[in-house]
């Protein structure tokens, strides 16, 4: 298997520049393994603060980062969709613009893929922090094969999606990511799966996990009730859970978006995280 791979990204105007500077740093200069090409989708007009940082980024790695602007902004799944056209590699790695990679985790993905080579899709743990990496000592692992993710997948999300290394191929088999705000990832492995793609999770934490940047409030309140309803309904006419599943999963979650973010944030502690 090649050791070549493109690492995805899209970034939109209300990213932070050091967020950004930082996540493309930590995909190249920082890692044992080098991506051989990143794509940056621009996901409508961005702010001349980040603007120069990918010029400073184009600079320096010519050959290697690939900058493609969009008119206006589309959301992730829209934008991920067009970036993906454009990686040149079968092999894939997700990232997103305000997180931090560890400096082993393509190597460690690579190594991975080399091993079991049946994988179409393998991410890992990752460890969550507000201002700097470390601060919460918080580290959010999944299960690793491939049966377990797929019983988990029922009803939580089975991978952490900036951490993931997939084959391009098997994305574009289903038709790549699809307009499903909050969900566009859970619903891509849910179609992945429902084709016979393989899972997996590595045991190591392979990314800091940027928490301080109102994830909280993007998953709370009765419109992200209606996203979770758009998408379990999509979920049910794909066949993969039934219609008592479906309203168990609705009336579990719609209430828990309703709670006030300070006990939101308490309860994704305890149900979601393993401490460090």
């Amino acid at each position: 298997m090649s050791r070549d791979f493109t690492v995805l990204l899209s970034v939109y105007a209300q990213e932070s520049p050091n967020n950004l500077d930082q996540a493309l740093n930590s995909i190249y200069n920082e890692q044992e393994l080098k991506p051989s090409e990143i794509v940056l989708v621009q996901d409508g007009p961005l702010t001349p603060e980040l603007e120069e940082v990918i010029a400073r980024y184009k600079a320096a790695l010519p050959s290697v980062l690939k900058v493609f602007p969009l008119p206006e902004n589309r959301g992730l799944g829209r934008s991920l969709n067009c970036g993906l056209k454009q990686c040149s590699y079968e092999l894939v790695a997700r990232m997103d613009t305000d997180d931090i990679a560890l400096p082993h985790r393509f190597k460690k993905q690579i190594d991975f893929m080399e091993e079991n080579p049946s994988v179409d899709i393998v991410g890992g743990a990752i460890e969550e922090f507000e201002q700097v990496p470390g601060d919460m000592k918080s580290i959010r692992f999944s299960r690793e094969d491939h049966e377990s993710l797929v019983r988990y997948a029922k009803s939580r999300n089975p991978l952490n999606h900036p951490t993931t290394l997939y084959k391009k191929s098997k994305l574009m088999e289903v038709g790549s990511y699809k307009h499903m705000p909050g969900h566009e990832d859970y619903y891509l492995w849910v179609r992945m799966i429902q084709a016979g793609a393989i899972l997996a999770n590595v045991k190591d934490t392979l990314l800091y996990f940027r928490v301080g940047n109102g994830m909280v409030n993007r998953r709370s309140g009765f419109k992200y009730i209606q996203h979770e309803h758009r998408f379990l309904k999509a979920l049910k006419k794909l066949g993969f859970i039934n219609i008592a599943e479906f309203y168990t999963l609705l009336f579990l979650k719609a209430p828990i978006r309703l709670m006030p973010n300070s006990a939101l944030t308490i309860l994704y502690k305890v149900l979601r995280r393993k401490a460090a």
